[in-house]
């Protein structure tokens, strides 16, 4: 799991990057995905990450335009690539060996394109940063209805549910009794991969 979140524990001055909307624990909410440009180096909240086994979009949506460590909603659409992948990778033998397997059956290779309107979702609401109780989405369910990432800075527009439970700590077993409900909508800019 790529997280900014666990890398601020105070407040930093940034922009409105796009917003949140959710419904949740009887409130409706609205948040943000913000971005800051300071120091000569760009860091948003919602990017998109490409690496040899999956391209990732992670949405961290904060209770005010601006990082903090504090309440945190994360959504991760992860796109995965498959084992043919790291192909390139691998001596000549040991890829006719991974031609056929299950999760390749026809032996071709990958798409030159992933369809970014069909990922896999992870939905987690932070309590208190990284160290506090967490809301564990499960059965999360993301519909896709825009993308755009053929310019400098990329476009997503999405609906989004899941049910959450009430977990003591990241990555601990959630409390069955302590379940609720979530949907929402995403409408945001998403910072880009810089070339090379």
């Amino acid at each position: 799991m790529a997280l900014f979140i666990g890398l601020v524990s105070q407040p930093v001055s940034a922009e409105e990057f796009g917003r949140v909307t959710f419904s949740f624990d009887g409130e409706e909410k609205e948040w943000f995905t913000v971005i800051d440009q300071s120091g000569g180096r760009t860091q948003a909240s919602a990017r998109l990450s490409i690496s040899r086994l999956a391209d990732t979009i992670t949405i961290d949506a904060y209770e005010e335009p601006r990082f903090s460590g504090g309440e945190i909603l994360n959504i991760q659409l992860i796109y995965s690539k498959g084992i043919q992948s790291v192909q390139s990778q691998l001596p000549e033998h040991l890829r006719q060996r991974i031609r056929g397997l299950p999760n390749n059956p026809s032996g071709e290779d990958e798409p030159e394109s992933i369809d970014y309107a069909h990922p896999t979702p992870d939905i987690i609401l932070f309590t208190d940063g990284m160290t506090g109780p967490v809301w564990d989405g499960r059965g999360e369910q993301i519909e896709i209805q825009s993308y755009d990432f053929s310019g400098e800075v990329g476009r997503i527009t999405a609906q989004f549910s899941t049910e959450f439970c009430r977990a003591e700590e990241l990555y601990a077993d959630p409390d069955e009794s302590n379940c609720q409900q979530i949907s929402g909508s995403i409408e945001t800019q998403v910072q880009l991969p810089e070339d090379g």
